[in-house]
């Protein structure tokens, strides 16, 4: 069965395993593989050795493709492992169903369908198809439990620290060392000692950062040469220790903590199937039931991994956040195969049942297999290679934030040794060589974005720049221009180098992941600004990626200032366009309303202005200008009440108001007048 298992789950995985870098970490992760450097904190060291292993045994392929390769056998491995240490958990409770027992076949097919389901769920087999850190991660808490059941202590430790030295969610798994403590019911000081030297040496991985940073590689992120840079690094302190991300963190409190339980469950269910999720909590029924040691500490290990996690990490709900978490379930899968196999104990007894809900959640599972394929995704090593298209022989490019501009650049300047003609920086100057100064990192805001100014304009007019940005104004005046998907300084020398990218996965084909989705529509975004009409570009942008944030906000942007120019210039026509597209885009936009209303009072449609003002008050009634621009038609149709009413508006809101406070009494007036 062990051999069925890695041969099945290895098909799946090779046939599709992504052929080069994806989206997210990947490009950095294989170019510090690739290089040995450093990549972003905790600096992954042991995922840096075995990735350049694999880079060296695997004799074809792409580079990212052999690091993928990497991530499919440490996946599949897991699975195995994973079968072995469930046959081992069998023995424990095996006669503990009904007086008859247990049979061993029945437990090897439980374990079977379990492991095959586990490294069937959608994030494992999506962290298994392309460079990742989790199905290593795995692959060390399975070895981890399974040194543990067989009481090798000594072993288990050393692989914690070793671990450790690939990602610190592995913490989850400490709760089995409990295991050989509760057992032996004495703890053995000699041996305690012994198992902390042992985790210690493995620990001791985290020297490879300085060692190597000592070297200057290419990639070297917090440069470790020193204790508190090492520490820095070592603990995410530019992340926040317990933190996912450095975005956005929403309050703790009873709504969260329940909108973040039916987050974990839902996920859960999306994971293992509903079949799946049914059977797993019979499992936990049976595990409380008659309480197995080892399977009551997995059960602890899946709380910590998975309603704890959540409640630590505390991530917003947003698609962003989803697509950031996706990867972090596959510690929460592990620990909830354990629930699952239990389930398919417990119904054992139910034959008919044991096998349908067995055969339904591995099906079921198998049929993802479309949605988790990275066949053919070539998105990110695209990317990068546009933008190397883009650039200038002997240019220098300054990147304002984004990981996969910086990785996929990582990976292609870096590992694959193209374009050593460019200097690149990232502008907050940690990933890339830092020209900003030593002491840039300890500089306040304003103090930073002077000094960058300062430094980045030091380069014009000695080497062609280009800026990875949305923000046009990031030199100040006057604005960058657009470089197919970079910005340079207004000059004469720039073309569109559209005509040379390649856009494989953007127009056709299904993205499945949210990462892919947030990058695929840099390029009708940017397609948007070199032509004479951009509304059915950025209309598709927001079709298509709606959930985006960058897409939400930037596309606004474009269609506000597209409106103004178009306004300023008299063109009333299509500054009409432009704020109809906005209003039926974001519904709930005020300024849009009103500059529409001012549009159509300059071309004598007052009906419709009057319809945009009563819109704007509707969205927000605290809005004086929509009052008063109203108050102004009816001022000039001499309909003195209406006038009076809307100035009266005016002043409820904002009693000093001088427009207001100026033209009511002379409308107070005329309505006198004329009665």
């Amino acid at each position: 069965m062990p051999v069925i298992l890695f041969v099945v789950s290895i098909a799946a995985y090779i046939a599709t395993l992504a052929p080069s870098i994806t989206t997210g970490d990947a490009g950095e992760l294989c170019a510090s593989a690739v290089t040995l450097g450093i990549a972003h904190s905790p600096g992954y060291p042991l995922f840096s050795l075995v990735g350049k292993i694999f880079t060296v045994i695997i004799p074809w392929g792409d580079l990212a493709y052999r690091i993928n390769a990497a991530s499919a056998v440490f996946a599949c491995s897991s699975a195995v492992i994973l079968y072995f240490l469930l046959l081992k958990a069998g023995e424990i409770f095996q006669n503990s169903v009904n007086d008859d027992g247990l049979s061993r076949a029945t437990v090897k097919t439980a374990a079977f369908i379990t492991a095959l389901s586990f490294v069937m769920t959608k994030s494992v087999w999506q962290s298994g198809v392309q460079t990742e850190v989790f199905t290593l991660n795995i692959f060390f808490a399975l070895l981890i439990a399974y040194a543990i059941l067989r009481d090798n202590l000594l072993l288990a430790s050393f692989l914690f620290g070793l671990g450790l030295g690939n990602h610190h969610t592995l913490v989850f798994i400490s709760p089995v060392f409990l295991y050989p403590v509760i057992r032996s019911k004495a703890l053995n000081i000699k041996t305690v000692l012994t198992a902390l030297a042992v985790f210690a040496l493995g620990f001791s991985v985290y020297l490879y950062l300085p060692a190597r940073s000592f070297n200057n590689p290419q990639l070297d992120w917090g440069n470790t040469e020193s204790l508190k840079a090492l520490w820095r690094v070592i603990s995410r302190a530019d992340y926040g220790t317990l933190s996912l991300t450095v975005g956005e963190k929403i309050q703790r409190n009873f709504g969260t903590l329940s909108a973040q339980a039916s987050r974990f469950f839902t996920a859960l269910g999306r994971q293992y199937t509903l079949i799946g999720l049914i059977t797993g909590t019979a499992g936990l029924y049976f595990i409380s039931r008659k309480r197995p040691l080892f399977l009551t500490l997995a059960a602890l290990t899946f709380v910590l991994s998975g309603p704890a996690f959540l409640l630590l990490a505390n991530m917003p709900f947003n698609a962003e956040a989803e697509g950031v978490l996706e990867r972090f379930y596959v510690f929460i899968n592990l620990g909830w195969s354990f629930a699952l196999f239990a389930g398919l104990i417990y119904l054992a007894s139910l034959k008919k049942i044991f096998i349908s809900a067995g055969a339904a959640v591995v099906i079921v599972l198998l049929l993802n297999a479309p949605s988790n394929s990275m066949r053919g995704s070539y998105l990110a090593y695209d990317y990068g290679s546009n933008l190397l298209k883009t650039m200038k022989p002997g240019a220098v490019l300054f990147m304002d934030g984004g990981d996969d501009t910086f990785y996929s650049l990582a990976y292609l300047c870096f590992a694959r040794n193209k374009r050593p003609d460019l200097e690149l920086h990232d502008r907050g100057g940690l990933v890339f060589k830092n020209v900003y100064g030593k002491d840039f990192r300890a500089l306040s805001k304003e103090e930073k974005e002077s000094r960058r100014r300062k430094v980045e304009s030091g380069y014009l007019g000695v080497k062609p720049v280009y800026f990875s940005t949305f923000n046009k104004t990031v030199m100040g005046q006057p604005a960058l221009v657009s470089d197919g998907i970079l910005y340079r300084p207004a000059d004469k020398s720039g073309i569109n180098a559209f005509h040379a990218y390649s856009l494989r996965n953007i127009y056709g084909g299904a993205i499945n992941d949210y990462r892919s989705n947030a990058l695929a529509p840099i390029y009708p975004y940017f397609a948007a600004l070199y032509s004479a009409n951009p509304l059915p570009y950025w209309r598709y942008c927001h079709l298509k990626w709606s959930y985006v944030p960058w897409i939400k906000t930037n596309v606004k942007a474009e269609l506000l200032a597209g409106a103004f120019d178009s306004f300023s210039g008299n063109r009333y026509a299509q500054a009409e366009r432009f704020y109809k597209e906005i209003n039926r885009i974001y519904p709930d936009e005020p300024s849009a309303f009103l500059n529409l209303g001012v549009v159509y009072e300059k071309i004598g449609k007052e009906k419709e202005a009057l319809d945009c003002y009563a819109r704007v008050s509707e969205i927000d009634p605290k809005n004086t200008d929509s009052y008063y621009n109203t108050a102004v038609i009816w001022w000039k149709k001499a309909d003195w009440e209406k006038a009076a009413f809307n100035l009266r508006r005016v002043l409820a809101v904002n009693p000093s108001d001088e427009r207001a406070r100026h033209f009511l009494p002379v409308a107070e007036q005329n309505i006198k007048q004329k009665k």
